[in-house]
């Protein structure tokens, strides 16, 4: 079946500045890998990543969790042979590089904005591999590489710290509404 995965590594926030902001609540229960519908890990560069095995983020809680920080969101699917890397700062998305190896062709990558000259070499390397076998579709890897390369992480692979069971299992819950939306409620 493969993977179909969001992963995204926060940058300039706490853990439980991202918990509040995205409706998410610490179990204090830790695995090897993320096989839960939403874990958390404080990456090797300093960032907090976040591994959702479940569509459970909205655009504005994107939005959100970049606001006064910068995040890569790296979106997968094994099933498709779809990639996208998107950057956001401040609520705004940055850039972005994309491949739709399942409906444009195992050579697909397409970009917006000024995506980090990385990119290159990591599509110089996968390009340099396409005659080597027709059946592997080696642009996919790229917006992977390109998060790893910029401080995420490898969505199918162990996270690289000693800690045997990095990966802390999260819970969403639905948003409380603020006090005045409680009250204004009541009397309508």
């Amino acid at each position: 079946m493969g993977f179909n995965v969001e992963n995204i590594a926060v940058f300039g926030k706490t853990p439980q500045a991202i918990f509040q902001e995205a409706s998410l609540t610490a179990t204090h229960e830790f695995v090897d890998f993320p096989d839960d519908p939403i874990c958390g890990a404080r990456l090797p560069s300093g960032a907090f990543g976040l591994y959702l095995n479940a569509p459970v983020f909205d655009e504005s809680i994107i939005k959100k969790l970049s606001n006064g920080a910068s995040i890569f969101r790296l979106e997968v699917s094994e099933t498709v042979m779809t990639t996208s890397l998107s950057a956001l700062v401040d609520g705004q998305e940055v850039w972005s590089i994309w491949h739709d190896g399942g409906y444009q062709g195992p050579e697909h990558l397409a970009t917006s904005g000024p995506v980090p000259e990385i990119h290159e070499s990591i599509l110089a390397e996968q390009t340099a591999l396409l005659d080597t076998d027709d059946q592997v579709d080696f642009i996919f890897e790229v917006p992977v590489k390109l998060f790893v390369a910029l401080g995420g992480f490898r969505y199918d692979e162990d996270l690289p710290v000693d800690d045997p069971k990095p990966w802390e299992i999260l819970q969403h819950h639905s948003p409380q509404p603020s006090w005045f939306a409680r009250i204004w409620r009541g009397t309508s």
